[in-house]
């Protein structure tokens, strides 16, 4: 059936927009019971692989504005959770470190999400779930989307949470 036939509930569009709805509000769900939020799991995850990079190289790494990015990094060392310490080589700007206890929830943030990954593709095979995600990552490029982005983050100045 060519596409402009198909009625708008067999549309890539509809399917994506409506299964990321619900796959968001799981995720929230599921985070939320540790104080984090998915943006929040994200930086603490990215600077728990890559401790010591500064705030600017974060935001660029994950596509999040710079703006949104220091009220994230503010929001986790309020919870002690991250550290910003200055750079030996250059003290104009900090690097960014998780601390023991992000270092902890960080751990239960990977348990929980890994659990709720098994949950979604429940009854996928491993070949499956990585077919799936090979296909969803070439349609998000057509949306300007890179792998480790998510797209309300570079929008997050225009539609703050």
């Amino acid at each position: 059936m060519p596409i402009e036939d198909s009625p708008p509930f067999r549309a890539v569009g509809f399917m994506v927009s409506s299964l990321g709805y619900a796959a968001s509000r799981g995720f929230h769900r599921t985070l939320d019971h540790l104080g984090l939020d998915p943006r929040s799991f994200a930086v603490l995850r990215t600077v728990g692989f890559n401790p010591g990079q500064t705030q600017q190289a974060l935001a660029s790494a994950l596509s999040i504005p710079a703006s949104r990015m220091v009220a994230i990094l503010d929001g986790l060392e309020a919870k002690g959770l991250v550290e910003r310490r200055y750079r030996d080589n250059d003290r104009r700007s900090r690097a960014v470190h998780v601390t023991e206890a992000g270092n902890i929830l960080l751990r239960k943030g990977f348990e929980v999400a890994v659990s709720f990954e098994k949950s979604l593709c429940q009854g996928l095979s491993d070949d499956e779930r990585e077919q799936l995600i090979g296909l969803l990552e070439r349609v998000g490029r057509n949306l300007g989307i890179g792998p480790g982005a998510h797209a309300s983050w570079r929008e997050a100045h225009e539609h703050p949470d």
